[in-house]
């Protein structure tokens, strides 16, 4: 019996036929899918860099405010401020936010009323002004009627 005339005129060959199309059509969704995932990945791996670029950076700032933290304390490096140590100096910071408040609320009112001053000095040059303006339009009128009428 052979692939080509075996029994039932041809069933092996129609049979190895379809096998074998099944097979291409296999290794081809195979490999539209080996395709579909290395593009993924490759998307995937970009983000995944990305995110561990960001980690890295972060991790870094953070090394650099524990060192500067560390610093400020007088402690070595890498060593953490004790939790007394971190609660005095959040009372420093609120002492120096409330300081830094009042002084801005001085200035304002410094501000404030020195354009108050200001506003006050040119509200007396306005009504002096609005004065010599009246004064002149009433000598204005006069000389016009002097002109005019004789009187």
């Amino acid at each position: 019996m052979s692939v080509l005339n075996g029994p039932g005129e041809g069933t092996w060959s129609v049979f190895a036929a379809k096998v074998v199309e099944e097979r291409d059509e296999a290794r081809h969704e195979r490999d539209e899918a080996r395709q579909r995932l290395e593009r993924l990945l490759d998307k995937s791996a970009d983000g995944w860099m990305a995110r561990a670029l960001d980690a890295e950076r972060e991790r870094d700032e953070w090394r650099s405010e524990c060192a500067s933290i560390s610093e400020e304390f007088n402690l070595p490096a890498g060593i953490r401020p004790s939790e007394g140590e971190i609660s005095q100096f959040l009372k420093d910071y609120e002492k120096a936010r409330k300081e830094r408040d009042e002084a801005l609320a001085k200035y304002q009112f410094m501000v404030d009323r020195a354009a108050g001053e200001k506003l006050d000095g040119y509200r007396e040059l306005e009504s002096k002004l609005e004065a010599m303006e009246a004064e002149r339009d009433k000598w204005r009128s006069d000389y016009l009627n002097f002109c005019i009428f004789g009187h």
